[in-house]
Order: C-alpha cells, then sequence, then structure tokens
C-alpha cells in the first residue's frame, strides 16, 4: 500500500475515533462542535483517500514540500503554551495572549510598536468572535480558569 493512502487510512481511524468519542459522553449539547470536526475530518479523510486511490502511480516529486520550521515553531510553541495555560486562565484570556503574541512574532519591529492600541482592539474583536461563536452559538463548555 502507498505512503499517502497509509497516511490518509490512518487520518480517516483518527477522524472516525474522535467522532466516536465526542458521541459517548452523556451531554450532548456540549458535544456538538467537536461532532461537527470530527465529521468535517472524516470528509477530508475520505475525499484524501479518493485522491490517493484515483493518482496511482504519479510521479511524487512535485507532492514534496519544504516545511519552513524556523518560521512555524515559534508558533506551535505559543499553540502549545496556550492549551497548556487554558485551564488555569480562561479559554478567552489566553487567546487573547496568543493572538497577541502571534502578532508580535511575525510583525515588523516598526509596525508592532506603532500599532500596539489597533492591535488590541483587532485582538479584542477577535475573542469577541470567538465568544459569540463558541459560548453562544456552538454552546461550547469551554475552560473557565481562575480569572473567569
Amino acid at each position: 500500500m502507498k505512503s499517502e493512502l497509509r497516511t490518509s487510512l490512518a487520518m480517516l481511524l483518527f477522524a472516525a475515533a474522535l467522532y466516536f468519542a465526542s458521541a459517548a459522553p452523556s451531554n450532548q449539547a456540549a458535544f456538538v462542535f467537536p461532532k461537527m470536526i470530527a465529521l468535517i475530518l472524516v470528509g477530508i479523510a475520505a475525499a484524501s483517500i479518493w485522491h490517493g486511490w484515483t493518482r496511482g502511480g504519479a510521479d511524487k516529486s512535485s507532492t514534496r514540500v519544504r516545511i519552513p520550521w524556523r518560521a512555524i515553531w515559534p508558533a506551535l510553541i505559543v499553540f502549545a503554551l496556550s492549551v497548556t495555560l487554558a485551564e488555569q486562565l480562561g479559554f478567552y484570556v489566553t487567546c487573547l495572549i496568543a493572538f497577541i503574541s502571534l502578532v508580535a512574532l511575525y510583525s515588523s519591529p516598526g509596525r508592532w510598536m506603532t500599532g500596539v492600541a489597533k492591535i488590541c482592539v483587532i485582538a479584542a474583536a477577535f475573542i469577541g468572535v470567538l465568544y459569540v461563536l463558541f459560548t453562544l452559538v456552538l454552546r461550547v463548555q469551554i475552560p473557565q480558569g481562575m480569572l473567569m
């Protein structure tokens, strides 16, 4: 079996496991969002399997991409810290800190210093959209933390 199909099948198994894990708990209203994400992942995995199956023996050299890890690792650290701190600080506070940290990391130094107020307003709007989406629309149970 080709490595692309093995990876796609592993994705499908992982997505199916996520779906069944979100279907098991008794409080089903809190697990609507994880079910939606799991179903989207099942669809992506199925499309990947179909693509790998129909592509056959196509040249794989065109699909190789070099990943710029030096540019990605700071964001991975910010995401790992925000997930770790979500229980202590709360979901929205950690998202705000992560958003501002990512902007500070990836913007040019001169632009970051001159636009701090603008960035904070955009970050607050982003957190407001997250609040409306997760708490009011999807009714997802989020970590409250000590600050909430």
